[in-house]
């Protein structure tokens, strides 16, 4: 008994964070999304902000990890794709966005500028 008590809080402990995260609030006079925070996110990475509609995603913002924090992390939108007509605030909408630490990389020339 004891060591499969001891295999099953390794594994536990194992466990990687999830390769997304959804934004629970909107900070919309700093333009920031915050996320829980994950190992996967590291300060000053950009990363991608999809919509998720019928199980298809869609690059609609990119972000930089502005800043990391004990719980949170918040990422600040630079480039708005036009996907949707408003930044989500409410709860519903934001559940809506997934956060990846994912860029394709024909969304990074809009990063570059004068290109």
């Amino acid at each position: 008994m004891i060591l499969l008590k001891i295999i099953y809080d390794v594994t536990g402990e194992t466990k990687p964070p999830p390769p997304f995260e959804h934004p629970f609030r909107y900070i919309a006079e700093d333009n920031i999304f915050v996320i829980r925070r994950n190992d996967n996110f590291l300060n000053n990475i950009i990363v991608g902000c999809y919509l998720q509609r019928e199980e298809v995603d869609k690059l609609a913002f990119l972000g930089v990890v502005h800043l990391v924090q004990d719980k949170v992390i918040q990422i600040k939108v630079h480039t708005n794709l036009g996907v949707l007509t408003s930044v989500p605030t409410s709860v519903d909408e934001l559940k809506m966005i997934i956060v990846r630490p994912v860029v394709p990389v024909t969304a990074l020339e809009a990063l570059m500028p004068g290109e």
